[in-house]
């Protein structure tokens, strides 16, 4: 499943592209864009996993500005400012090639506030969303980025199998004696 999706940066283009991941909840997007962060991270300047943004946006009066300081602060780019963290991420990593996983996201200016528009960051960056929401990025285009979405479905028996065996015993088929 992460083979497909580890494509998006054999793309060697100047392009900044926004990966959506998509499914139910509880399905295992989160898991796999951990995976592919883990993967990939060590291509980028700098790269960040922002986890359960919907949950840390509206904890508190200002979620949203306490998640732009923990960006910058992750990418190397520190700010003392709350207020000033969305105009500092733009000017701070325009030039930098960076990986941004910003996971359950539920609305569209959570999104803006954290990836605003192409141009606060550099060619070839790559953007992951995880979501419940697969029209959530539909008419992001518009701010130049380039789209890709991906949707995780339902496991069938075998691969639920698998998966259990490779966690259950370090192997993909069951022990002679499991039933």
């Amino acid at each position: 499943m992460v083979k497909p999706l580890l494509n998006l940066e054999s793309r060697r283009d100047n392009t900044v592209l926004i990966l959506e991941i998509y499914g139910e909840g509880g399905i295992g997007k989160t898991t796999l864009a951990l995976d592919i962060y883990n993967k990939i991270k060590h291509q980028f300047e700098a790269a960040t996993f922002l986890d359960n943004v919907r949950e840390k946006s509206n904890m508190w009066f200002d979620g949203i500005e306490i998640l732009q300081m923990k960006l910058l602060s992750e990418m190397g780019e520190e700010t003392d400012s709350r207020f000033t963290a969305g105009f500092e991420i733009k000017h701070r990593l325009r030039n930098k090639r960076v990986l941004l996983v910003l996971d359950s996201v539920d609305s569209i200016k959570q999104l803006e506030a954290l990836a605003g528009e192409c141009d606060w960051f550099g060619s070839g960056s790559r953007i992951i969303i995880t979501t419940r929401d697969k029209s959530l990025v539909d008419n992001y285009e518009m701010n130049g980025f380039i789209i890709e979405k991906y949707e995780i479905e339902e496991m069938n028996v075998q691969d639920s199998m698998e998966l259990f065996c490779w966690h259950a015993f370090n192997t993909i088929n069951p022990a002679k004696n499991f039933e």
